[in-house]
Order: C-alpha cells, then sequence, then structure tokens
C-alpha cells in the first residue's frame, strides 16, 4: 500500500480499502499519501 503510486499508471474511480488500514503501521500517513496521490492525477 505504501509503494502503491510505484506501481499502478493511470485513474481510477475507486480504491477500495478493506480492512487494509488498520494493519498498516502508520495508517494516517498513508491516507494521506493516497489522497495527495490522488490529487496529483487530476
Amino acid at each position: 500500500m505504501q509503494t502503491l503510486h510505484n506501481h499502478i499508471d493511470g485513474q481510477f474511480d475507486l480504491i477500495l480499502n478493506h480492512a487494509v488500514l488498520e494493519w498498516l503501521a502508520e495508517p494516517k500517513q498513508t491516507l494521506h499519501s493516497l489522497l495527495d496521490w490522488s490529487m496529483s492525477i487530476v
């Protein structure tokens, strides 16, 4: 999840993270990273 931006190319309407964030060491930082990434591709 933390390196997702290195593995995808393109745009998505929706990213599902069901039960993923609770298992991460830094869930808040990961969520912010996803939001930053999503705003950079718009």
